[in-house]
């Protein structure tokens, strides 16, 4: 199931963000809350915070919850047997500044109306490989078309690169995009809706 994140669903992101990895490991998070998109690098890293803060990341949640809280919907949450399990931030891209700025997209249409993106994905680790991502996007895809998007955008690797939150090549075009990859680190993924 997967559902749209909600004032009501917010404790369920959050509880997602911050479960600790596979064996204890790390949390998703550290320090990021899915808001690169969202503010210029300087104010995302400002809200990251120092590396061994306590308090690492407390101003991009914050960020984060302000968005939630004051009733807009910026991604959707995968739900297994009543608990989130994965996440991808969603919505136009109107919404992603750092898109305007960033080198790392190839070929980026200028104009925003009508276009939405899909810009981050999160799976916990203990939910890996099993199509989780895959869902994400298929629902991305309906709740894009059903507000009227025209335009579906994602932004993602080739395996093996060193942030995969984008999503991989694979996830885009199983799913029906076409991917152009250019020069840069990061693809375009294109579904015209």
């Amino acid at each position: 199931m997967v559902k749209p994140v909600t004032r009501a669903r917010w404790a369920d992101m959050e509880e997602l963000f911050e479960r600790p990895g596979p064996r204890g490991g790390r949390t998703y998070t550290s320090g990021c809350w899915c808001v690169l998109w969202r503010v210029s690098a300087k104010e995302h890293q400002m809200g990251w915070g120092a590396d061994k803060s306590p308090d690492r990341g407390k101003a991009n949640k914050a960020l984060m919850e302000t968005i939630v809280s004051r009733g807009d919907r910026p991604g959707l949450l995968a739900y297994l047997d009543g608990t989130a399990v994965g996440w991808c931030a969603l919505g136009p891209r109107a919404d992603l500044p750092w898109l305007k700025t960033t080198k790392s997209v190839p070929d980026l249409p200028e104009a925003d109306e009508g276009i939405w993106s899909v810009s981050c994905f999160y799976v916990h680790g203990s939910h890996k490989r099993q199509g989780i991502a895959g869902a994400l996007l298929a629902a991305a895809i309906d709740v894009a078309r059903k507000a009227g998007a025209q335009v579906l955008e994602g932004y993602p690797v080739a395996p093996g690169h060193g942030d995969p939150f984008t999503g991989f090549v694979s996830l885009y075009e199983a799913a029906g995009f076409d991917v152009q990859m250019g020069d840069t680190s990061r693809g375009l993924a294109r579904l015209t809706l």
